[in-house]
């Protein structure tokens, strides 16, 4: 018997609790690193952000086929073609979305109008 539990029983129960344990461990982080690794990394960009980049030639290149998000607004520009971005709109709240949708109003983004 180990000195430090009180019977056979509960040394037992605790050697199967940390062996579960173990395994539950390995298997969570083994199935998160597996899912990562087929995932693009999505960057997210609004006005000056995307001004910056799509200012920069080299830095914009690193964009090319990414797919980011652009929030869409007055102080976006034109986004780059190569990049295949994906424009959505930010609102503050459902009644600034129902006044949008009322009015038929729509955020613009460069050349692509959602």
């Amino acid at each position: 018997m180990i000195p430090w539990f009180p019977s056979k029983r509960l040394a037992f129960v605790a050697i199967l609790t940390v062996i579960f344990m173990w395994h539950l461990l390995v298997a969570a982080s083994t199935h998160f690193a597996h899912a990562a690794e087929h995932k693009p990394i999505r960057w997210l960009f609004n006005g000056p952000g995307l001004a910056a980049i799509a200012a920069d030639a080299n830095a914009s290149r690193f964009l090319d086929n990414s797919e980011p998000f652009i929030m869409t607004g007055r102080n976006v520009g034109t986004i780059p073609p190569n990049w295949q971005a994906i424009p959505f709109a930010s609102f503050t709240g459902f009644l600034a979305i129902k006044s949008a949708l009322k009015v038929g109003t729509r955020p613009r983004c460069g050349r692509h109008h959602l």
